[in-house]
């Protein structure tokens, strides 16, 4: 994809003529890796390779289980978006929850005016 005009200073001639080659893996990342399925299965250390949970534990049962299947949590979140846009009861429910953790909204200060301005930037950007 060619450089927009405004931005063609910043890559010298020689480069814009010949373009760069394309990046390939040179490993397999999955050839390595257990089942991609098993997180399926459990959540946990050993099929995610995350460390930083390594001390969470359910209060139900089933301690070795971080949280339910993947497809059983898209279910319920389906059936949950589904009753919120389709019965008013559940979407009173969760309106007033909201409502009631976030009253007003959410409000973000610092101490300092300069990173004050900063947040603000970050909060009102329309990518964010």
């Amino acid at each position: 994809m060619p450089l927009p005009t405004f931005l063609r200073w910043l890559r010298p001639a020689s480069l814009a003529d010949n373009p760069a080659p394309r990046i390939q893996e040179q490993i397999n990342p999955t050839a390595v890796a257990s089942s991609p399925t098993q997180e399926d299965w459990y959540w946990g250390r050993l099929a995610t390779g995350s460390e930083e949970d390594y001390f969470w534990r359910r209060l139900s049962d089933n301690w070795y289980q971080k949280d339910v299947i993947p497809s059983t949590y898209l279910e319920l979140h389906n059936q949950c978006y589904e009753a919120y846009n389709a019965n008013p009861l559940a979407f009173a429910i969760i309106e007033i929850t909201t409502s009631f953790v976030l009253g007003k909204g959410v409000t973000v200060a610092a101490r300092e005016p300069e990173v004050q301005r900063v947040l603000l930037d970050f909060w009102h950007e329309p990518d964010n």
